[in-house]
């Protein structure tokens, strides 16, 4: 398994510990609208994002940052919603975002054998609401440094 492959399914693996089984892993994490939300708009994903090297002096090994992007979706249930209770939504899944990336802190993001830290950088942007599917997201993007070897 490549350290890319392996550090996702640690963050997905913290996601879900920190989240609950209140939340599902999204089917399509690229096309949120392709998703079937059907009485659960709680979910979430993980994709790989940029990647960049530090020059550290580690003899054989490179250090690597690698970004990664985190989805939350919640929903609601009218189309007749205001505002102010869609800015709601979104100030939850902030929330839920920064108690993830604080674990993801703490816990090296569910792999300490492999990732070195969690960079203390995150950024995030709101990407809903969806069309006709009544569902509110946000995108969050943090960056995670491991070694490789040459």
């Amino acid at each position: 398994m490549s350290e890319v492959t392996t550090i996702k399914s640690g963050i997905k693996s913290r996601i879900s510990s920190v989240l609950g089984s209140s939340y599902k892993e999204l089917a399509f994490t690229l096309d949120l609208e392709k998703n079937s939300y059907k009485g659960n708009e709680k979910r979430y994903g993980v994709l790989a994002g940029t990647i960049g090297e530090q020059d550290e002096g580690v003899v054989g090994k490179i250090t690597v940052i690698q970004g990664f992007l985190i989805r939350l979706t919640d929903g609601y249930a009218s189309s007749q919603i205001n505002d102010e209770d869609r800015i709601a939504i979104s100030d939850g899944l902030m929330n839920s975002a920064l108690t993830i990336y604080k674990d993801l802190i703490n816990t090296q993001a569910g792999t300490p054998s492999l990732v070195t830290q969690v960079v203390n950088e995150m950024v995030t942007e709101s990407v809903g609401p969806l069309g006709s599917k009544n569902i509110v997201g946000i995108d969050m993007n943090i960056s995670i440094m491991y070694r490789k070897l040459l």
